[in-house]
């Protein structure tokens, strides 16, 4: 996921809806994978839990927010993770002046 093209103080958030394809209920743990080489950009997910019933749906959201981030190009990803398994989804801001 892209939050673009940004200036150094910003926030900037995506939603993401996610369905549940299993034949049981899941609980799915979202998480921010590493942290930025910039201690000015920070992003988070909320909830950091969801759990879904066998073909239901449901939406959490993924914010950045940049106080003073220095100027350049900064990527990690969100991880999905139910169980042993794990899902990784990348996201992407570029600060500019």
């Amino acid at each position: 996921m892209s939050f673009g093209s940004q200036v150094p103080l910003f926030s900037a958030s995506a939603p993401v809806t996610v369905t549940n394809t299993n034949d049981t209920a899941q609980t799915i743990t979202l998480s921010v994978e590493g942290k930025s080489s910039d201690p000015g950009l920070v992003v988070t997910v909320s909830p950091s839990t969801l759990t879904l019933g066998m073909g239901k749906s449901a939406t959490f959201t993924v914010s950045a927010t940049g106080n003073g981030t220095a100027i350049g190009q900064f990527d990690s990803s969100v991880t999905f993770a139910t169980g042993t398994q794990r899902l990784r989804v990348p996201y992407w801001v570029s600060t500019t002046p």
